[in-house]
């Protein structure tokens, strides 16, 4: 890096060189704006559109391609999860499931909100069997199950923070 030297034109100029002032600011303002990029693409949700679904995916969740729910109605619509093995590790799984039965007709949606306590899950459909969270709904005309494993309630109401950015498009 280059250091500024005075010169007997500047002697006069408290900052110094006018050219070394402008590029010690430049070399800064460049600096803040790549800080301030990079903050907020890490800060800034991801959204994901899969089967007429989407949702805002917090910062570290990631899409899972794995089946969690072998099940074939409800099928598995969406899987997001955090970390390498989810609900061991204390990370997030949160499953969304299409039901395609003509006699079910779920309530429509509403805001979603955390139960008081996790439910215990059985282990259905070959889904985890740990405590967790379910909320079904109605949206344009589809009927859904979610299930949401999370150890930590901070986790949890991260992840039904995320399920109110939900949208659900027509079949």
């Amino acid at each position: 890096m280059q250091v500024c030297r005075t010169t007997r034109r500047d002697a006069g100029n408290r900052l110094g060189s006018n050219s070394c002032v402008n590029r010690h600011a430049t070399l800064a303002a460049l600096l803040l704006v790549v800080t301030a990029t990079a903050s907020a693409a890490a800060a800034t949700p991801r959204t994901v559109i899969q089967h007429g679904v989407q949702i805002e995916l917090p910062s570290g969740w990631r899409v899972s391609n794995r089946i969690w729910s072998d099940c074939t109605s409800p099928t598995q619509t969406l899987a997001l999860v955090t970390g390498k093995h989810p609900v061991r590790s204390g990370g997030l799984l949160l499953i969304l499931e299409d039901t395609f039965n003509p006699a079910v007709s779920f309530r429509p949606r509403s805001t979603f909100k955390l139960a008081a306590r996790p439910v215990s899950f059985e282990g259905c459909c070959d889904t985890p069997a740990a405590g967790g969270h379910a909320f079904t709904f109605r949206e344009n005309g589809r009927d859904f199950d979610v299930f949401l494993w999370a150890r930590e309630r901070s986790v949890a109401k991260t992840a039904v923070a995320a399920l109110n950015t939900l949208r659900v498009a027509e079949r």
